[in-house]
């Protein structure tokens, strides 16, 4: 029997260096950089698969299960899906963190506001 994979895309931002002639270091990441994972499957179940999984889950193991028939799931056994599911990750993070941009600049607008009421008060008890 072969070795059966399961394949995920992620993407990876490294840290790269510049020395310049006067010896001093500067530190900046790299361009983003999409990179298949490949995972050992360790054990087949009928619902799923055990795969070896670098550094530790959540539970302390370097063991993860990953169902064969969810919809969404940490692997797959085809690399075409694997990279469909990396480019519907990030569409989701991309909604996520637009959303929380919008957040972010509706809270603004509304402390500017906050301060031109309150240079306006202050305004008028410097008449008084």
């Amino acid at each position: 029997m072969s070795e059966i994979k399961l394949y995920r895309y992620e993407d990876v931002v490294y840290a790269n260096i510049s020395i310049s002639v006067d010896g001093y270091e500067s530190y900046y990441p790299s361009e983003p950089k999409v990179e298949l994972r490949e995972y050992t499957v360790l054990k087949e179940t009928p619902q799923g698969f055990w795969i070896s999984f670098w550094g530790r889950n959540l539970f302390g193991s370097d063991k993860k299960w990953v169902s064969k028939n969810s919809l969404k799931r940490f692997a797959y056994p085809d690399k075409t899906e694997a990279l469909c599911s990396f480019m519907h990750r990030k569409s989701r993070q991309i909604k996520i963190y637009e959303a929380r941009l919008n957040r972010a600049r509706k809270a603004m607008k509304t402390a500017e506001q906050m301060l031109e009421v309150a240079e306006v008060v202050e305004n008028k008890n410097q008449e008084i």
